[in-house]
């Protein structure tokens, strides 16, 4: 987090406005901003506390949730039978993983609170499933509903990890296994049943709550239903002719799957697939087989949260199926932990192939790691140096306009909404006039629009074009314009 030299994402923006508006007790604005604030509450807690900046709250909060999650994982790997060695290996890449550490770890998101909460979660499920300990039942109920205070896609696992007890072998009776789930769920079924009875009081609060969301969720597979038949006309008509028309909606729905598979098995990383690939059988049976099935089922979970959300969204960021990938490194920890233990060698050339497969995991892994910490490159922080250069040419009185969350979050300038199109606030800003009271424009947009923003410029000669910055990778690009104070043009 130090190299991001506070770099954020637009969701981040997001969370840091609702919790600037909780510390100053403005709770219904932060809360008409965003529904479900459990992460900005707790910064803004933090700051009441500690009265440390919202951003460093953030950051203190996250490297908690990493410490929480990273004490989960490595707690699980230990109830599945793993020993130092095998806890080494799964520390090692946990921390030399590009999507937690290099990328989830950096962004300032709710995300961490949820994958840390949801694998402690599960660590005392499985511990209540062999010991029937009332303290690990409430440490389950109640590190899962945090979880679900961060995401609301955790309470998919809440209602179906549980499951899991209906199903466990003997020495246990299907009556005591019926009795483990229920007693795994007395917090859940208080909760319910307290809402319920409130409902029943105060106008069927709870019950139009509850219609509410098998409404949302209804509405959602008629999105789903309806953007699916948009793009497969368009397939049809533009892409496979009147020969193949019949075939567009098989198109986008196989082609949505496929992303999903590519996704869900490159976001581990390459060093946890090539090392669970080489030595799948022992990381099928090393682990203890009920941590195994739980966490299959938590991959699966993720596995069905995010077919929903690309057929939704058609957008699936890494972080939102990580789970997945932390099931992949758990395993593969354990398949990689077999390298180093004493075996007799068949030949030597599986010797061989067994030493030179070590090499690369070992030479991936050093880089990886170096890779997370090593210091950005120079156009990491493009639209933070943008307003920095503003900053160092304007007069204090020269107003200036930012088209996107950052840009205005950088600068201090008042908070627009969550979610805006930053290309699209251009023209409707230029549509009607508001443009034309800032002295300065910061513009970030697309490398692709960049020709069709200075065409449109040519029209408006009253700016002048300044400064160019490129953005990192060379995928987006500020351009800066500043007014001409003689310009006689409108």
């Amino acid at each position: 987090m130090y190299i991001q030299h506070g770099r954020v994402k637009d969701d981040s923006v997001l969370y840091l406005e609702v919790a600037k508006h909780f510390t100053q007790g403005q709770w219904a604005e932060g809360l008409a901003l965003y529904k479900w604030p459990f992460y900005s509450f707790l910064i803004a807690s933090l700051h009441n506390i500690s009265t440390l900046p919202l951003l460093i709250c953030a950051q203190v909060l996250q490297v908690l949730f990493f410490a929480v999650f990273t004490y989960s994982f490595m707690r699980l790997i230990k109830l599945a039978g793993g020993d130092i060695v095998t806890i080494s290996i799964g520390g090692l890449l946990i921390f030399s993983s590009a999507n937690i550490v290099g990328i989830s770890l950096e962004l300032l998101v709710r995300d961490f609170g949820f994958y840390a909460f949801l694998f402690f979660s599960v660590g005392h499920l499985i511990e209540y499933s062999r010991h029937s300990k009332v303290t690990d039942s409430l440490k389950w109920q109640l590190s899962m509903i945090v979880a679900t205070l961060f995401r609301i896609e955790a309470t998919l696992y809440l209602m179906v990890l549980p499951l899991s007890l209906l199903v466990l072998k003997t020495p246990t009776t299907t009556r005591q296994n019926i009795q483990k789930y229920l007693n795994a769920n007395t917090i859940i079924f208080a909760i319910i049943a307290l809402l319920i009875a409130t409902s029943l009081v105060k106008n069927d609060l709870f019950l139009g709550k509850f219609n509410d969301v098998l409404d949302a969720f209804g509405s959602g597979i008629d999105v789903i239903n309806n953007n699916l038949q948009l793009k497969a006309d368009i397939i049809n008509d533009q892409i496979l002719g009147k020969y193949l028309n019949q075939f567009g909606m098989l198109s986008i729905t196989v082609t949505l799957a496929l992303i999903t598979l590519i996704k869900l098995s490159s976001v581990a990383g390459l060093v946890p697939v090539v090392g669970l690939l080489a030595n799948k059988n022992c990381a099928v049976k090393t682990p203890n087989p009920d941590v195994q099935k739980l966490l299959i089922l938590v991959a699966f979970l993720t596995s069905i949260s995010a077919l929903y959300i690309i057929f939704y969204n058609y957008v699936l960021e890494s972080r939102y199926i990580l789970p997945f990938g932390i099931v992949i490194i758990f395993f593969a920890t354990f398949s990689l932990q077999d390298f180093f233990k004493n075996q007799p060698a068949k030949t030597k050339k599986i010797t061989l192939a067994k030493t030179l497969l070590l090499i690369f995991i070992a030479l991936l892994t050093v880089y990886n790691l170096y890779k997370n910490v090593a210091i950005k490159r120079a156009d990491y922080n493009y639209d933070q140096d943008a307003v920095a250069w503003i900053d160092s040419h304007k007069n204090p009185r020269e107003k200036v306009f930012y088209n996107s969350e950052r840009l205005k979050y950088y600068a201090g300038a008042p908070f627009y909404k969550h979610g805006f199109d930053d290309y699209q606030y251009i023209h409707d800003s230029i549509i009607d006039n508001s443009i034309l009271m800032y002295d300065y424009l910061a513009l970030s947009i697309s490398q692709s629009q960049v020709n069709d923003i200075k065409t449109l410029f040519l029209t408006m000669p009253r700016y002048m074009l300044v400064q160019e910055i490129s953005g990192y990778a060379g995928k987006k690009r500020i351009l800066i314009y500043k007014k001409q104070a003689n310009s006689t043009q409108p």
